[in-house]
């Protein structure tokens, strides 16, 4: 890369007219062979990457992802990882949306067995993040759960102590 940088100040001085024909033949080159690092590195990552998102391992996809990022100092190298890092968390948060709902629906029919492996399924996906804001519903849930008993069971003794006037 400061080679072709070295190649494009060259040819932007022109300060010499013969040699640009030659740098001009050069930095194409440099640029060719460069893409087709790229596309061998985005290839490599692509295939680091293949199993663990379909295992929806979302911490690990994002981990290669992010210690790729800083394999090229290049704009065309930066947004192709950015892009999969993108993806790879949109994706995570369509299947965390669709496993909290599951999970809190679970929870307020009382089927914590059900919970617990929802619960189980995103702490495999690495990303705490996720596992909090997963305990913290739930927590709520059982926070407003409790609540509702509390207002219930005290109305009960007025109910109760209605019908006998």
């Amino acid at each position: 890369m400061g080679r072709i940088k070295l190649y494009e100040e060259v040819i932007a001085a022109g300060e010499d007219g013969r040699h640009r024909p030659d740098a001009l033949k050069e930095l194409d080159q440099l640029k060719r062979l460069l893409d087709e690092k790229l596309g061998l590195g985005l290839r490599e990552v692509d295939e680091r990457i293949r199993q663990p998102g379909a295992n929806r391992e979302f911490g690990l996809v994002l981990g290669v992802l992010k210690e790729a990022r800083d394999r090229w100092a290049t704009r065309d190298w930066t947004k192709a990882i950015d892009e999969r890092i993108r993806n790879a968390e949109k994706q995570a948060q369509e299947s965390y949306a669709a496993v909290k709902n599951q999970a809190l629906e679970a929870f307020r029919a009382g089927r914590m067995q059900e919970v617990a492996e929802h619960r189980a399924q995103i702490t495999r996906w690495s990303l705490p993040v996720l596992l909090e804001d997963l305990d913290a519903a739930l927590s709520s849930a059982k926070a407003s759960a409790d609540r509702e008993k509390t207002l219930a069971s005290s109305r009960e003794p007025t109910l109760f102590a209605s019908g006998w006037r």
